[in-house]
């Protein structure tokens, strides 16, 4: 019974729960998973810590980094062709784990889905995707029309109200499209 933890991964992960990671493919012969981590907090990745991949939990045997990405051995995860069955799959944490941040940080979590205004009052869409870069994060915002990549820089965030899912951009040159 190889697979018995198919039905498992199908399912959605409770919504309370952030993502930590994305498990990026078995990692040796033994179940072993290569993570590549979403967490600011590497600290999180440690043996004992819990995870979820989808509503199933798995507690973490084993870890060890490598070149940024994070080994795990989760239990109950013993051959290669078990953990074929988790790639791509998102490692999740119920929220009520997550470290508080400092004033003015955000989890992804928290920015997603947040209404995008112009500081003239311009609505542009919604925040749909973070993507990381080397210099800045960048919002993918959507609106029926277009798909606009806002930087997450100082010059064009003014203003971000977690309360009224609201969050207010400085338009700078070449930032909307015609």
């Amino acid at each position: 019974m190889g697979n018995h933890f198919t039905s498992n991964i199908v399912q959605m992960p409770p919504t309370d729960h952030i993502s930590v990671g994305k498990i990026l493919r078995p990692w040796g012969l033994k179940g072993q998973l290569k993570v590549d981590p979403f967490s600011d907090f590497p600290g999180r990745f440690k043996v004992g810590q819990e995870f979820f991949i989808g509503s199933a939990k798995f507690r973490c045997n084993d870890v060890h980094e490598r070149s940024g990405k994070f080994i795990l051995q989760l239990a109950g995860i013993e051959t290669k062709e078990e953990a074929n069955n988790f790639q791509g799959k998102l490692l999740t944490i119920p929220q009520s784990e997550a470290p508080e941040l400092p004033e003015g940080t955000f989890y992804y979590h928290e920015l997603e889905g947040l209404d995008v205004w112009t500081d003239s009052d311009y609505y542009l869409g919604k925040i749909t995707e973070i993507i990381t870069t080397a210099s800045n994060d960048v919002y993918v915002v959507r609106n029926v029309k277009q798909e606009i990549l806002i930087p997450a820089t100082p010059d064009v965030i003014k203003s971000i109200n977690l309360k009224s899912k609201k969050l207010t951009v400085s338009v700078i040159p070449g930032l909307i499209g015609n």
